[in-house]
């Protein structure tokens, strides 16, 4: 019996193996929806990606990806970047009838996707799978994962849960938390998602009302992936990208729209960070540059170039001086009224 134990385990132990490299062995990665190629060389080098999230920006009739975003094309490939992460909802109407979704997707490729000089991933939010057969037909995999240098990156598919994540991606992430553990060359994890799972964690909660839909209402994150993130961002820097903010109150005519559109918080070790464009003077990108030594540094690209600052400025203290000047100016203007 011990010897059965013991032989299922090295099985389950080269089958984690077998997923974690799948990825690496041809040494590089395509985007389905750019058909671009990303190299996936592990030597040590400096490179950089771009992250932006909810591109389709504010509600509307538009079929087209956010009109900050596609004004800036030419900015996005002076960039240079190796790739780009997006976080969800890039395709609004995806789910409606008629071919609307096909027409959007093939506006979203030709718009934008086929201008820019670099390869381009999704991590799909709520609105791009409405329709999975048109998604994994247009984009691929819902989640998957890579390995560049020394960074591990993990794509999410937040929306394949009653609320957040299954059982069997959670096993899926698990098993490269754990892989990555034991990986002395990777320093750096990044994982990218749409939906705000981590708003259930004091302090971080304190901005929950901010998020677009408020997050996720489960706490199956906090049970399941957070003690083991905890563990791993003792030794290794751990980073957490999503992607559906931008809008906390939208309002239909009202303009501009309230904006909610960076955040960046470090908490217990673990870097947490959100993007989402409202098409506002707030829109903006972040480009991350990574050094041959595995140094980490983010920067805010405003796409109507205005000086945002650092990233580090948009954290817990910043959004909730935001939310009491919000809370003692709006009762003034009541009472004028």
């Amino acid at each position: 019996m011990e010897f059965y134990k013991l032989r299922f385990t090295f099985i389950s132990s080269l089958f984690l193996c077998m997923t974690f490299f799948t990825s690496n062995a041809i040494g590089d990665i395509t985007s389905q929806i750019s058909d671009k190629v990303l190299n996936l060389q592990k030597s040590p080098q400096t490179y950089s990606f771009i992250v932006s999230g909810h591109t389709y920006g504010a509600p509307s009739l538009s079929m087209y990806p956010a009109a900050s975003l596609l004004a800036n094309i030419q900015l996005l490939n002076k960039l240079n970047p190796d790739f780009m992460m997006l976080l969800g909802d890039v395709i609004q109407h995806q789910g409606y009838p008629e071919g609307l979704g096909e027409l959007e997707t093939e506006i979203f490729k030709r718009s934008l996707v086929d201008k820019l000089e670099f390869p381009v991933f999704n991590s799909p939010g709520n609105h791009d799978v409405v329709n999975r057969n048109l998604y994994e037909k247009s984009f691929g995999k819902t989640y998957f994962h890579f390995q560049k240098s020394a960074e591990l990156y993990i794509v999410l598919d937040t929306q394949s849960g009653s609320d957040s994540l299954d059982k069997t991606q959670i096993d899926y992430v698990l098993n490269l938390l754990k892989l990555a553990a034991e990986d002395k060359e990777i320093k750096n994890i990044f994982i990218f998602h749409h939906t705000i799972f981590w708003t259930n964690i004091y302090p971080l909660n304190t901005i929950k009302q901010l998020v677009n839909g408020r997050g996720s209402e489960s706490n199956i994150f906090d049970i399941t992936l957070l003690p083991a993130l905890n563990l791993l961002a003792k030794e290794k820097n751990v980073y957490l990208l999503g992607g559906d903010i931008g809008l906390p109150n939208y309002e239909v005519n009202k303009y501009p729209p309230e904006s909610f559109s960076i955040f960046f918080q470090k908490h217990n070790n673990i870097t947490y960070i959100a993007n989402g464009l409202a098409e506002n003077e707030n829109d903006a990108v972040i480009k991350v540059d990574i050094s041959s030594n595995g140094d980490v540094d983010f920067q805010l690209i405003s796409l109507i170039g205005i000086e945002l600052g650092n990233i580090e400025k948009y954290d817990l203290e910043y959004w909730q001086n935001e939310l009491t000047k919000k809370e003692t100016v709006e009762p003034s203007m009541k009472s004028k009224i």
